[in-house]
């Protein structure tokens, strides 16, 4: 199913939910959302500063918003509304006419819109309304993409707040690239949905049948690490080899299509290793900081290598590097999750003296990871090299606690600290055994996993 037909499926359902709140419930719900929107700082502070306050005028079965905006213009603010200006919409002022009535009529969709007025009004804060809202301030809309390109035009700097129904409320949503989010997001107080079950609704029905095609998996957001040296072939010389990135791409493909979000850091070891940079009469902070370029071309080398299989991908950098790839945030990296791409994180920690396995955790943690899932050329972690000693045996499973008594090199000592300290399972397997990556996900025994 593609995103198109999740969301196409999801409006349904979210109509149809919304449609069962009587009018009774809604006029409770617009009395609760107006006292949300006149205690938020935002809101409060552009009504102070008398700075424009974009709000909306809701459609039949909409929540509404008229108790706000009569209350907001009680109090001296400034708002603006949508209106169809022949292309698409823009925010044109909204008053009230003698009589006290908000001065708007029907116009295009059966939407009330304010009169034209000449000019180019920027707001500082916009109200959104929408079918479906994650908590992190995924939307959903009709489908026609006028806010999208409202809040394109509106830039960055305003300040987005999205109103809704608690049956609105999901756990998720669908989200493509164009798709423009809300800062936050308020949910009105609503009888309704507290008798009917509906407070802290998940699925809107679409959502459970997403979630079906991933039942079967444990880890839903994993951090994969990736030894850089994998990348190469010692035999040509090659530090990129491409039958290895694509063997890699493919089987990164395969646990994507699961619905598993992925981010991915890779070691440069197979182009320069800061450490071995020393021997050579390289300064070490020199040294990690051209480790850190080796990683970024890696990231470059595997983003293509994922996209050549059909799988949207992006390379975030820990330092700047606007013309190739984009600066790492963590709400940009979660963004990138919420629009199905896997995100490699590439240039480490940022820093000097930090290995990519410290990069690796460090990222974990961010984004809130599963798992940390360390791919290596061995199955799991040993009491000695098995290479070396053939009486060497497997760990199945291991504590933190355990792994450091016994200095098992698991990762470096940072990382392994910032995975003990934020609770993240690390497992360490074999990546070259064809199906090992997809095993994990899904929980079964593979390679040896490290937990508290």
């Amino acid at each position: 199913m593609t995103i198109a037909e999740e969301k196409k499926l999801l409006r349904r359902k979210a109509l149809e939910m919304r449609r069962a709140i009587g009018a009774a419930e809604r006029k409770k719900a617009g009395q609760s959302i107006a006292g949300k929107l006149l205690d938020d700082s935002d809101v409060r502070s552009a009504i102070r500063k008398g700075a424009w306050i974009a709000v909306y005028l809701a459609m039949p079965e909409e929540l509404d918003l008229d108790v706000f905006i009569h209350s907001a213009l009680d109090r001296g603010a400034r708002l603006l509304a949508p209106r169809w200006n022949g292309e698409g919409y823009s925010f044109v002022p909204l008053g009230r006419r003698r009589d006290g009535t908000l001065e708007a009529a029907t116009g295009r969709f059966s939407v009330r819109e304010p009169p034209a007025v000449q000019g180019i009004f920027r707001p500082e804060v916009i109200i959104l309304p929408g079918l479906a809202f994650t908590p992190s301030g995924n939307r959903l809309g009709f489908g026609g993409g006028w806010y999208d390109r409202l809040l394109a035009d509106a830039g960055d700097c305003v300040k987005t707040i999205g109103v809704a129904f608690p049956c609105q409320m999901a756990e998720s949503l669908p989200v493509e690239p164009h798709d423009r989010k809300a800062m936050r997001v308020l949910p009105a107080v609503s009888q309704h949905a507290q008798n009917r079950g509906l407070k802290n609704t998940v699925g809107f029905g679409i959502l459970s049948i997403v979630k079906k095609n991933n039942r079967s998996v444990k880890y839903r957001r994993i951090l994969l690490k990736l030894s850089g040296e994998v990348l190469g072939n010692r035999e040509t010389g090659e530090c990129l080899d491409s039958s290895r990135l694509d063997f890699m791409a493919h089987r990164v493909k395969k646990i994507h299509g699961m619905g598993v979000e992925i981010g991915i850091v890779l070691g440069g070891g197979n182009i320069f290793r800061g450490l071995s940079g020393a021997d050579k009469g390289v300064n070490r902070v020199t040294g990690d900081s051209m480790g850190m370029l080796a990683t970024v071309i890696n990231g470059l080398a595997m983003m293509n290598a994922l996209e050549s299989v059909g799988v949207p991908a992006r390379v975030m950098t820990a330092l700047p590097m606007d013309k190739i790839a984009e600066h790492y945030t963590q709400r940009g990296a979660m963004d990138h999750f919420a629009a199905k791409r896997v995100v490699i994180f590439a240039g480490g920690t940022g820093n000097p003296f930090f290995s990519t396995d410290s990069g690796a955790a460090l990222r974990a943690a961010e984004i809130g990871a599963d798992a940390l899932l360390k791919a290596t050329k061995v199955d799991g972690i040993y009491t000695a090299d098995p290479k070396k000693d053939p009486k060497a045996k497997k760990y199945d499973e291991l504590d933190y606690s355990t792994a450091l008594a016994k200095r098992l090199k698991v990762m470096d000592s940072a990382a392994f600290a910032l995975c003990m300290d934020n609770n993240i399972p690390i497992v360490v397997f074999d990546f070259f055994d064809g199906d090992a990556l997809e095993r994990v996900v899904k929980g079964e025994k593979v390679g040896t996993i490290v937990k508290g």
